[in-house]
């Protein structure tokens, strides 16, 4: 899942929506501390390696409000994977979340923050 966001930081990408809502971070986030953050997780987790998801949400409550609705929105698909463990049914409904224009526009959110703020290009990571 290290695709979105690579590290899924990566698949790893879910809805685009930029609230705050349940998810940390937002108006006093330090942006250094989130972008040191990314770099570590992004050193430690690799591309083949399943979200931690007690590390997202440590990113998550580090996140500036720019990026932490779309951290929160993939948070809550990363939970939904890995609660329908091994129902098909219920994964192949969770995986067509990737064709969702608000899942391309999370990680895309997310992916141009960190390139911007961070200077860690997230894509060119998962290649």
């Amino acid at each position: 899942m290290r695709a979105l966001l690579v590290v899924p930081l990566l698949l790893v990408a879910a809805c685009g929506s930029d609230d705050d809502s349940g998810g940390g971070g937002g108006g006093d986030a330090d942006p250094a501390a989130f972008c040191e953050q990314v770099a570590v997780l992004q050193a430690t987790t690799a591309p083949d390696e399943d979200v931690d998801l007690d590390e997202f949400q440590a990113l998550i409550d580090v996140a500036p409000s720019e990026v932490s609705g779309s951290l929160t929105f993939l948070r809550d698909v990363f939970v939904q994977i890995e609660e329908a463990g091994d129902d098909e049914e219920a994964l192949l409904e969770i995986f067509s979340l990737v064709d969702d224009p608000d899942f391309a526009e999370a990680n895309a959110t997310i992916n141009e923050y960190v390139a911007d703020e961070c200077g860690i290009d997230l894509e060119a990571a998962d290649e």
